[in-house]
């Protein structure tokens, strides 16, 4: 009886070059959403001038100059409940005052 892991060694060889070549893609693609990540401008700027300009959630106070400032976001809890088609969710944000 024939072992059939060595009738055609070169098909675990392109399993071996596939695998290779997607960790290497998968790499790169972690190096690039990296360098973005840190390099990314913060969220939130310093000053808002009008309430359009938000784009997020966010606790905002009144500044000397008519312009709103946010306050810096500490700690962020999700919670999502799922039920068939119907999804909850609950966001509570801690901001430093």
């Amino acid at each position: 009886m024939k072992n059939k892991t060595n009738e055609n060694p070169g098909d675990w060889h392109d399993v071996w070059e596939l695998t290779c070549m997607t960790l290497g893609y998968l790499a790169i693609v972690a190096v690039i959403v990296s360098t973005l990540a840190l390099y990314s401008r913060p969220v939130h700027a310093n000053e808002i001038n009008q309430l359009d300009e938000v784009r997020q959630g966010s606790l905002l106070f009144n500044s000397d100059n008519g312009r709103y400032r946010p306050a810096p976001t500490l700690h962020t809890d999700i919670e999502i409940n799922i039920s068939g088609m119907i999804a909850r969710t609950k966001v509570r944000q801690q901001s430093k005052t």
